[in-house]
């Protein structure tokens, strides 16, 4: 799941007009398909499980928050540090994809990318590999 992490944070990277950090972006792309899916609710407990689980790899993600709309605060205080700013929203977004695969398959995982960015290329190393988080 972190080659396809990378790969979604680098579709993200300046598409915003905001500047919001990349992190956010996929997050929030994605949390309008789980939205759909599990609810407001069920996409702000996912995200935050996926917070608590990406700060064991990233303490620099100590700070961010969810907020209640599902929206990530202090993620650009936590990407401010070039050095720590990549390891965190990697692991964010892992562990995002990763809780995905677990309660709603391969197949339905890589459908929602799928939808949220119809033009980027899964790689096949993806497909098929459930084990990495």
């Amino acid at each position: 799941m972190r080659e396809l992490s990378v790969l979604l944070l680098a579709e993200e990277v300046g598409n915003d007009g905001e500047e919001l950090p990349a992190a956010a972006l996929v997050c929030a792309k994605l949390g309008v398909l789980l939205t759909k899916l599990a609810g407001p609710a069920g996409y702000r407990s996912l995200l935050a499980r996926a917070l608590a689980l990406a700060r064991n790899e990233a303490p620099g993600l100590a700070e961010v928050t969810v907020e209640p709309n599902g929206s990530l605060t202090g993620i650009d205080k936590a990407q401010a540090d070039p050095g720590t700013a990549e390891q965190g929203a990697v692991s964010l977004v892992s562990q995002l994809l990763g809780l995905l695969l677990i309660f709603i398959g391969e197949a339905l995982t890589l459908q929602l990318v799928k939808e949220a960015w119809p033009d980027i290329s899964i790689p096949p190393a993806t497909a098929g590999n459930t084990s990495e988080g």
